[in-house]
């Protein structure tokens, strides 16, 4: 099936004159195919080109693209041909050149094939059905535009026929307007004292307004302070819970410390509770050795008495001193050890 890749007019240069050709690339599925023709002179000139044959060109010409990507490049060459970017001029080869102040850049050099008068008919045929499609085509563009040009006269008529009515009735309007003008402009002169009345209020209102713009800015101030003061609040609220959220921890630490100590205390309670019975234990102890020791002292005091009364006559008065302090001596409540 053919592909069309690229149709449309180009202006060709041929034998130093240059006219307009329709140019159509078409890719068939041996070779692909450039036609150039031109519709006054029925001139055909015809580039066939299958791959083999593209690559012998490509070898003299240096050309560094593959068959495939070659016919997208020349349909894209031809489309700067269109914008009058490259040029195209027809000898015995068809040439795709570029032009600058210097010189002319040869782009692609195509072979021309020579056409036999069957292919000569053949695509003059093509040519004629494809003109007699658009020619049809034309034709029913042509009718239908003939339509819509008479539908668009009646139109017309009819729009021209409204205009002249309502021409009337604006003249009925107009006369009856010039009456209401001058009712209009009694009006207007009221409206004008009324408007002088209202430029004077509008100036009182001005002023009015430009009291309240002061009071509005000076509101504006107090409200932002007090918006500085409600954030500086808003912050010492925040520290005084920070605050106070470390006094309830140090609360608790002292709380368990509280504990602690009246666990402590209470043992020591117990521990002096102990104390003050082993105290009085001691102190009843002590008691009993001193009741004893007095016990003790008059017994040794009667046998000493009896001693010295068959021993020791003539020494009754010393032997009684020494007796008490033999007796004190051996026997003192301070030495007992508990």
């Amino acid at each position: 099936m053919d592909e069309v890749l690229f149709s449309g007019p180009l202006s060709v240069q041929k034998n130093s004159s240059t006219a307009e050709y329709i140019c159509e690339l078409a890719k068939k599925p041996e070779f692909f195919e450039l036609k150039l023709y031109n519709q006054a002179t029925f001139t055909i000139m015809l580039s066939k080109l299958n791959e083999s044959e593209y690559y012998t060109i490509k070898e003299t010409q240096s050309i560094r693209v593959n068959y495939m990507s070659f016919i997208a490049t020349l349909s894209e060459l031809l489309k700067r041909v269109q914008r009058k970017e490259l040029f195209i001029e027809v000898g015995s080869t068809i040439k795709i050149i570029e032009r600058n102040t210097f010189r002319n850049i040869l782009h692609l050099e195509l072979p021309l094939k020579n056409l036999t008068e069957s292919e000569y008919k053949m695509y003059i045929s093509e040519i004629l059905s494809k003109l007699n499609r658009k020619t049809s085509a034309l034709e029913r563009e042509n009718s239908i535009l003939k339509e819509e040009l008479m539908s668009a006269r009646r139109a017309n008529d009819d729009m021209t026929q409204r205009y002249r009515e309502e021409l009337e009735k604006l003249e009925s309007t107009t006369n009856r307007s010039r009456r209401e003008a001058g009712d209009l402009e009694m009006k207007v002169n009221s409206l004008k004292k009324i408007t002088d009345e209202s430029a004077l209020e509008i100036d009182r209102l001005k002023k009015e307004n430009r009291i309240l713009e002061d009071d509005l800015k000076k509101a504006n101030d107090i409200i932002k302070r007090n918006f500085e003061d409600l954030k500086g609040r808003i912050k010492s609220e925040t520290l005084l819970k920070e605050e106070t959220r470390n006094y309830k921890q140090e609360k608790e630490d002292i709380e368990a410390i509280n504990s602690r100590l009246e666990m402590e205390v209470m043992e020591k309670n117990e521990e002096i509770k102990i104390l003050k019975e082993l105290e009085e234990e001691r102190a009843e102890a002590i008691n009993n050795l001193k009741i004893m020791n007095k016990s003790l002292n008059r017994k040794l005091e009667s046998t000493y008495r009896i001693y010295n009364r068959i021993y020791k006559k003539h020494d009754e008065t010393e032997e009684d001193s020494k007796t008490e302090e033999t007796t004190s001596s051996l026997i003192a409540p301070e030495s007992i050890q508990y």
